[in-house]
């Protein structure tokens, strides 16, 4: 015969583990969302001190070879630099030194607002009298993510700061 025993955990660790758990996800949902492509095979990647220039407006001075893609996105204006530095250490993963092609922008992620009855609107006990006849939208709000992308660039040789890199 097989004796099979089953352990309860207190309410109160059962209680601490889904809190926890609640509390990582809470932590996650806000942060920036991070995507790569890569162009050649996997480097080893950098240091996470390594520093890493962006470059929008210039171009690195040295000779460097584009190794991929990176974008970043998010919805919290005021955390632009926590979006460049996410994008900034996956650029270390992917084994890269700076980004070239360095822009960001505003995206129109989705509208939303409120409805109110048009001008002599029969089913608000109007009547047809040349206006709208349905209803109209007031208040149109627009939600809007912040996004940056730019090119991976690894330098073939040790490279100086250029003017305009950040």
């Amino acid at each position: 015969m097989v004796s099979v025993s089953v352990q309860r955990f207190p309410r109160w660790a059962t209680r601490a583990g889904v809190v926890a758990v609640l509390a990582s996800l809470a932590a996650c949902a806000g942060g920036p969302m991070v995507s790569s492509t890569r162009f050649m095979d996997a480097l080893p990647p950098k240091p996470a001190d390594a520093p890493v220039r962006l470059y929008q407006d210039t171009r690195p001075s040295c000779a460097y070879e584009e190794i991929g893609s990176v974008k970043v996105k998010g919805s919290d204006f005021r955390q632009a630099d926590r979006l460049a530095d996410a994008m900034r250490q996956r650029v270390r993963e992917m084994g890269g030194d700076a980004i070239v092609n360095f822009h960001k922008a505003e995206v129109v992620v989705g509208s939303r607002g409120t409805t109110t009855g048009g001008i002599g609107d029969p089913w608000l006990g109007g009547a047809w009298l040349g206006g709208f006849p349905g209803p109209v939208m007031t208040d149109v709000r627009n939600d809007t993510d912040l996004v940056m992308v730019g090119v991976v660039v690894r330098f073939n040789e040790p490279c100086p700061a250029a003017r305009g890199a950040r």
